[in-house]
């Protein structure tokens, strides 16, 4: 990747105060303007914006009681202790693997499995978001 390098000299006016003053030739990146950072990087408002649309979509009323909405609380925090836990099981098993009996705490891993299988029987109780952001609660399309 290429920088354009370009010579600039702020005036006094554009630098402000308690700004150090910067030397005759010396070299600084050129400064994009907020459009060409908005398109190169992404904004704000733009990475959060589909998450906001999301949550204005309308939820059917013939929705299932069973049915767990992806921004339901109880959801959030299910995902949050996933990843934790995911993250556990990314430490803990090589360290097992490599320095621990096969007997060696048995219990840990029996619950990290039951963990990760009720996680595959919430997800087919989870509604999700299709491409056009309307919320899917259907059971027969959720397992698909």
């Amino acid at each position: 990747e290429t920088r354009n390098w370009t010579k600039i000299r702020p005036k006094r006016a554009e630098r402000g105060k308690g700004q150090p003053r910067q030397r005759k030739g010396d070299l600084m990146p050129k400064i994009e303007t907020e459009e060409e950072e908005k398109m190169k990087y992404g904004s704000f408002e733009t990475m959060f914006s589909c998450s906001l649309r999301r949550r204005r979509s309308v939820i059917p009323k013939e929705t299932s009681k069973w049915i767990i909405l992806p921004s339901s609380r109880m959801k959030i925090i299910w995902n949050i202790s996933l990843t934790l836990l995911l993250l556990f099981q990314a430490v803990y098993l090589p360290l097992k693997i490599a320095f621990s009996d096969e007997n060696d705490c048995l219990l840990v891993d029996v619950l990290v499995d039951l963990y990760f299988g009720f996680d595959i029987g919430i997800n087919f109780l989870s509604a999700y978001y299709d491409e056009e952001n309307h919320i899917v609660t259907s059971h027969r399309k959720i397992a698909e």
